[in-house]
């Protein structure tokens, strides 16, 4: 379960001076720390992970020895829930935005997916003379496959929690689309990507399952990443 927290009625000291992340750390630690007390002493609880970007942990407990009414006692806590499965929505184009894509714009007729000119990338990329540069963005999903020519990938990281992979894996395809989408170059011949000159984080935080599903715990690890 996922045992989420309140914060603590004063910050420890100093973290009016620290920086957003530094605060969000200490305002976790301060107010999770009788919950912590609370596990060490008890061998029917087990702190899997804890999260300060959500104040939250992961533990599991042993519910025929320890209710979780009682966890729900101890101080600071606000609640607890599963450690929620999140899929990704499956989306089928509508029949106008079918014909668009094939009567508007093709590879063929473009240096330019439909996509980059239905949200104006062309025009943009002339006016600000930017296509990302110094940006950095990261896509948590599916994973990525770095195989693919239009695409760079300068950090990654699998969140799968049994075996997780040192290099870039996707666990589907929908990562490697999003990414391109992102970033991607134009190998091609044709520009896939709004941002090709930015840099690509991508963690895979949707590993499980044929439908490619992770959990709460994957995403807000891969958020707080």
């Amino acid at each position: 379960v996922v045992v989420r927290f309140s914060d603590p009625a004063q910050l420890p000291a100093g973290a009016a001076d620290a920086e957003p992340v530094g605060q969000l750390q200490m305002k976790a630690a301060s107010s999770q720390d009788r919950f912590e007390q609370f596990a060490a002493s008890n061998p029917h609880i087990e702190i899997k992970d804890s999260f300060w970007i959500a104040n939250a942990k992961l533990v599991t407990v042993d519910t025929a020895q320890m209710p979780l009414r009682r966890l729900a006692d101890v101080e600071n806590v606000r609640r607890i829930h599963k450690n929620t499965k999140v899929s990704p929505l499956e989306t089928t184009p509508t029949v106008s935005q079918s014909t668009a894509g094939t009567q508007q714009v093709s590879p063929a007729a473009s240096d330019y997916t439909w996509g980059l000119n239905e949200i104006g990338v062309p025009s943009t990329w002339d006016q600000f003379d930017n296509r990302g540069d110094g940006v950095s963005v990261a896509v948590l999903d599916t994973g990525v496959d770095d195989s693919h020519p239009d695409i760079t990938v300068s950090k990654w990281k699998d969140f799968n929690e049994t075996n997780p992979y040192a290099e870039p894996k996707d666990y589907g395809y929908h990562g490697t689309h999003v990414s391109g989408t992102v970033t991607g170059g134009d190998a091609s011949g044709t520009h896939i990507g709004v941002a090709p000159n930015a840099t690509l984080y991508v963690g895979a935080v949707l590993t499980r399952g044929d439908q490619n599903f992770g959990t709460f715990s994957q995403i807000t690890n891969g958020i707080q990443w």
